[in-house]
């Protein structure tokens, strides 16, 4: 598998996920946590060119990639879960570690590949820009173990339209963020910029938000 650049550095969640009667996928974030504001970015040079940054940085913003990451405070379970996103962080730790997005246990495989849930190529949403769906496709969705795949599919706003796919290389890819360019007039706010890959001079301005794989050697299979 491709390896991610080396040095990676990412906070993490609290841990283990807490069993719950009603059980929210351990991705998902709640309305008790909150995403960083704008005020809190600037602008430096780095190696001859300058980048998005914070102003006061940490050792955790940035992971190998040098890519900078949206600062999200963790308080899962408080208040009420927010089904229809992710939290950056935990969605960072499960896709990079391949973990299953409900539990954050490892992911299931077996000699297919790790099994991921995608959308059909018929269905308007970003991941379904390669026309030779499902291969080549890229996610920002964590892979699952095979207890929670019906689970995650279920509470999922995009549910009806669920495909099962076994995946034998999910590559580290890229990611999705916003982009922050820095005019006279002050930030321009730029949401239309697609999956960056690894390596786009464009990431230097661009907040993180989701770790994106891209899916190969992929099978479609029936939901475990």
């Amino acid at each position: 598998m491709h390896a991610f650049p080396k040095n990676t550095r990412r906070r993490r969640g609290n841990g283990r996920p807490a069993r719950s009667p009603d059980l929210v996928p351990y991705v998902v974030p709640w309305d008790s946590e909150h995403v960083g504001g704008v005020s809190a970015l600037t602008t430096e040079h780095h190696g001859g060119y300058s980048r998005l940054a914070y102003k006061a940085p940490r050792e955790s913003d940035r992971d190998g990639a040098e890519v900078l990451w949206t600062r999200h405070t963790q308080s899962r379970g408080v208040g009420n879960p927010k089904f229809a996103a992710m939290h950056s962080e935990r969605q960072f730790e499960c896709m990079y570690a391949l973990k299953c997005q409900v539990c954050a246990e490892p992911a299931s495989r077996n000699k297919d590949g790790y099994l991921f849930l995608s959308w059909p190529e018929d269905q308007p949403h970003p991941e379904n820009r390669s026309p030779g769906w499902p291969e080549g496709a890229l996610t920002t969705q964590p892979p699952l173990c095979e207890a929670h795949a019906r689970t995650a599919a279920r509470l999922c706003p995009h549910a009806p339209h669920f495909v099962a796919l076994r995946v034998g290389l999910p590559k580290l890819w890229g990611v999705l963020g916003t982009a922050y360019p820095r005019t006279v007039g002050g930030w321009v706010i730029d949401n239309t910029i697609p999956e960056l890959r690894f390596g786009d001079p464009r990431l230097r301005h661009v907040l993180a938000s989701h770790l994106v794989r891209q899916l190969r050697k992929v099978k479609i299979v029936e939901l475990p």
